[in-house]
């Protein structure tokens, strides 16, 4: 891999840190990434991902026309 056009080892180590919400509904993970350079001997950068799951709109329900 080169990134800033210098050949070394990176690796991408991932943390997922769960909270539940509403009511159990869903849950949100708050996801970190860390890049890791093996030459440089440690984290080179670090992102942040938001991540929501869950079922949070009721289902609507449409009526058929009525045929007489």
């Amino acid at each position: 891999m080169f990134i800033d056009e210098v050949e070394c080892n990176y690796s991408v180590q991932i943390k997922d840190t769960e909270f539940p919400i509403c009511d159990g509904k869903g849950v949100k993970i708050d996801r970190e990434l860390y890049v890791l350079d093996w030459c440089a001997g440690g984290i080179v950068d670090t992102f942040h991902i938001l991540i929501k799951i869950g079922d949070f709109e009721a289902q609507t329900l449409v009526a058929a026309p009525c045929r007489v």
